[in-house]
């Protein structure tokens, strides 16, 4: 998708979006109702991955044009923002529009950092064999859209670009609609949704710093944070004295034969690295200038305090 414009972001706030269905159907493996909730209630914005994000924009173009000649030289207008005449909650903005027929395109790519990702969720071109959240967002789509297809150029990491075709479906249609109205009047009420939010919607939930709320009465979700926290800090000991153990019966060779098992290569390797210490201070007015702040939440656990 296109970057959108800060009318469509306002736009979106008021709205359930057809890329925030999967999530509020439970069909989104990377965000659920309850990040969805927090983003339209508490106003959390979600963290956005760079690097799939600007290869997403710089070949969204070429695949809408791509599957525009393959439907046979059809006309297109991209990045097209709709509200549902239907039910003016859904919203959704359209990578592409054909016109004089009732049909979309949405670009997809996957795979493209890692092709093993995308092996077993895509499916033959022409079919509607596509990840379930996919499926979501195109009846989402159709909806807002009163479209009967919703086309799905993507550009699959060691395939190349496949065409699918998702047609509307009236069933889904009307499960969308009353969930994503039941999930508003969550939002509408401030009723939380039973899933757990993932901690990159968490760590930007807006809090009070001073504000303090007794859990004593729930000492069992400190002891589980503390008892993995530990555990976790275990495990990394016992992993290095493993490594070690490994390491040493090896002695100086590069390369262990484990038969059937595995290789295992213990060796060198080389890359190169920015000397930041040394930059600040041959070039402080320059470092300076493009120091950035940032901010992150750190969980710490403190003795309470002397009565």
């Amino acid at each position: 998708m296109a970057p959108l414009t800060e009318h469509q972001q306002e736009i979106r706030k008021r709205h359930l979006t057809a890329s925030e269905v999967p999530a509020i159907l439970g069909l989104d493996p990377w965000k659920n109702a309850a990040d969805v909730w927090l983003q339209k209630r508490e106003g959390v914005e979600t963290a956005v991955d760079e690097e799939a994000t600007g290869i997403g924009h710089m070949v969204e173009d070429g695949l809408l044009d791509w599957a525009a000649d393959t439907l046979g030289g059809v006309a297109i207008v991209k990045n097209q923002l709709r509200v549902c005449p239907r039910d003016e909650l859904f919203s959704a903005t359209f990578d592409a529009l054909v016109k004089n027929k009732p049909w979309a395109l949405e670009a997809k790519t996957s795979g493209i950092m890692n092709p093993f990702v995308a092996k077993d969720e895509w499916g033959e071109g022409g079919t509607d064999e596509v990840p379930p959240r996919v499926i979501a967002q195109c009846q989402a789509q159709a909806l807002v859209g009163d479209l009967e297809v919703v086309f799905v150029p993507a550009l699959i990491g060691g395939r190349g670009r496949v065409l699918y075709q998702v047609d509307r479906s009236d069933e889904f249609i009307a499960e969308i609609l009353k969930r994503g109205r039941e999930f508003w009047r969550s939002v509408e009420e401030g009723e939380e949704p039973p899933e757990m939010p993932h901690m990159e919607f968490l760590a930007r939930r807006p809090r009070a710093d001073e504000k303090v709320i007794d859990l004593a009465g729930r000492k069992e979700l400190l002891l589980a944070f503390t008892q993995a926290k530990d555990a976790l800090a275990a495990a990394e000991i016992a992993k290095e004295e493993a490594l070690a153990a490994l390491v040493t019966a090896m002695g100086d060779a590069g390369v262990a034969d484990f038969g059937d098992l595995a290789i295992f290569k213990y060796r060198d390797e080389h890359g190169t690295g920015f000397d930041q210490k040394r930059f600040r201070e041959e070039h402080a007015d320059l470092y300076a200038q493009y120091r950035t702040t940032f901010r992150r939440m750190v969980p710490r656990v403190c003795k309470p305090a002397k009565k």
